[in-house]
């Protein structure tokens, strides 16, 4: 569907990959969404699962607008070689999951720029 086809275009548009570090990321708002007219039901593909076959990478993640809060966003990790633990990443902004696959809800910021920044500030610490 071309919903799906919007929506992989969307994620990789505002992917950003640190190979030093290796991992990848990238984000996306409501107004993203709405602009690009991508229906979130007709996508089947979750958003980090896009990108996580990067070669190369030990994990990724994605930022989202939560849909029904404005403002408010949730962050999914997925691992990309089953070696790297995302779990401890989404715990450590007060989520969880599973070991491989895991998330959390960061709360309220100004801007989506400003979750990112909250998630990558756990990694640097990690």
């Amino acid at each position: 569907p071309i919903d799906e086809v919007r929506f992989k275009e969307l994620i990789y548009n505002h992917l950003t990959v640190d190979f030093e570090k290796r991992f990848g990321y990238s984000f996306y708002t409501v107004q993203d969404l709405q602009e690009r007219g991508i229906d979130l039901e007709k996508v089947v593909v979750r958003h980090s699962d896009v990108i996580k076959t990067i070669k190369d990478l030990d994990f990724v993640f994605v930022v989202d607008e939560e849909k029904h809060v404005p403002g408010s966003y949730g962050v999914s990790f997925r691992t990309c070689n089953n070696k790297t633990p995302v779990v401890e990443f989404a715990k450590a902004l007060g989520g969880g999951g599973h070991e491989f696959a895991a998330g959390a809800r960061l709360g309220e910021f100004p801007n989506i720029q400003e979750a990112v920044r909250k998630v990558l500030s756990i990694l640097n610490n990690a």
